[in-house]
């Protein structure tokens, strides 16, 4: 619970200051002012993630109707939602201080200065998944404690319908999953020229995708398999110890 209060009290913070995420990807504890200038979504939706499940867990619906504002405040407006949009249905990678990214010498010293909201174009597959697990658990979440709410139930549906149908659409590539796309809705391509790929991204997605095609899950469980797992001889262990 008072992890859960602190949470919420740096996001207020933020608020405050004038930044229009909930958190930044990461903070200095040890003292100084460092405050990383990028707000992905990803990382915002795991700690929404971690408020719900907690909220789930205790029946604490004030957690549970501060987290609905922050995904009607936040994430909702991370999803691109224009019909002739490439990216429709996708969720765009976030905010960040395009001002503090530039002048590497300060980064994250500055964070509140200058162009502290710009908003990140591109679309990120693991961004995508984190968010469709967000709008799950909100539903979870809001269904079994504050079931008034029937409109935005009825919008955390329709949202992840458009991304679940938007990710497939977009980022799966008949045996496996790609890894983002520019604000065009192009392709990424890694060294080979190809559409880049990540084991992260054909791992998670296919477990996200578990409950609508199982096959499509395993296509990319057995792509990785194919391509990335690497099987070795075991070490010889030099200096094991001796049982006496």
């Amino acid at each position: 619970g008072y992890q859960a209060g602190r949470l919420m009290q740096l996001a207020f913070q933020e608020k405050a200051k004038g930044f229009h995420g909930l958190w930044h990807f990461s903070y200095n504890t040890r003292g100084d002012f460092f405050i990383d200038p990028r707000g992905p979504t990803g990382a915002n939706a795991w700690c929404l993630n971690a408020l719900y499940s907690y909220a789930l867990a205790r029946g604490d619906a004030s957690v549970i109707a501060w987290a609905n504002r922050a995904v009607e405040e936040f994430l909702f407006h991370q999803q691109v939602m224009d019909p002739q949009d490439p990216r429709c249905g996708l969720i765009r990678a976030g905010l960040y201080n395009a001002d503090d990214v530039k002048n590497e010498n300060s980064m994250g010293y500055r964070v509140y200065e200058g162009d502290l909201n710009r908003p990140y174009e591109h679309v990120i597959l693991e961004h995508c998944i984190d968010s469709a697990g967000t709008l799950r658990l909100a539903f979870r979440a809001t269904q079994k404690h504050l079931p008034q709410r029937e409109g935005f139930l009825k919008e955390l549906v329709r949202r992840h319908d458009l991304l679940m149908q938007g990710t497939r659409r977009h980022f799966w590539q008949g045996d496996h999953f790609i890894s983002a796309a520019d604000p065009a809705g192009r392709p990424y391509t890694g060294t080979d020229g190809l559409p880049s790929v990540a084991v992260d991204n054909n791992t998670w997605a296919a477990y996200v995708f578990l409950p609508y095609d199982l096959e499509l899950a395993r296509a990319a469980a057995r792509y990785i398999e194919g391509h990335f797992l690497v099987q070795v001889p075991p070490a010889h262990v030099e200096d094991a110890l001796h049982q006496p």
